[in-house]
């Protein structure tokens, strides 16, 4: 279908008549529950909705039965505890694979190439910050901000105005009396252009 306003508004029509049946037949479906619930069957259905409801508030995610080690079911509350007391001790201690290291190691006798600067520079840059730490255990924020700190090491202090033409007053062998004087100025300035 075309995307025309024409379309759109019939869409539009079309979904308000979906909700207004939606709405009566929900209204009705209820004014027929509420009816049922005056009668005497309807006193079962009371206690069910009750019980139903009740069920509904309460944790569905709580296990009644486990197995434990050797596979048979555990079904009293105190045996359920233990054995999610022992998974869960067994699963916290258990050791890092990445945290072993290997006995024997066998050295290759190759020549590697040094690591440039732009190299791990383009890396860093390229790593996405707010993700899980790699074998190294160091973050890519800690990374990058000491990256950063260095160069802003690096870059010269943010030097004053009066500092500048100081300088290049003293570059071009003016003083502050030939800068007073506008017509020794513009001759030196003249000379200086070529």
């Amino acid at each position: 279908m075309d995307r025309t306003e024409e379309n759109r508004q019939e869409y539009k029509e079309l979904q308000r008549r979906v909700k207004r049946e939606v709405s009566k037949a929900k209204q009705e479906a209820y004014d027929e529950l509420y009816t049922r619930l005056d009668t005497r069957e309807g006193q079962k259905d009371l206690y069910w909705l009750a019980r139903q409801r009740d069920r509904d508030g309460k944790d569905v995610q709580q296990v009644r039965v486990i197995k434990d080690r050797d596979g048979r079911v555990l079904t009293s509350e105190e045996s359920v505890q233990r054995r999610w007391k022992e998974y869960f001790e067994e699963l916290m201690n258990e050791e890092n694979e990445r945290e072993k290291r290997v006995e024997e190691v066998t050295s290759v006798e190759q020549k590697v190439d040094q690591i440039r600067k732009d190299e791990v520079r383009k890396a860093l840059k390229r790593m996405k910050s707010g993700k899980a730490v790699g074998p190294d255990d160091i973050p890519v924020e800690e990374n990058v901000g000491h990256g950063a700190a260095r160069q802003e090491a690096k870059r010269k202090p943010k030097r004053r105005y009066m500092e500048v033409i100081n300088e290049d007053m003293k570059l071009v062998g003016a003083s502050v009396e030939d800068a007073e004087d506008r017509d020794r100025w513009r001759v030196m300035i003249r000379c200086g252009d070529p």
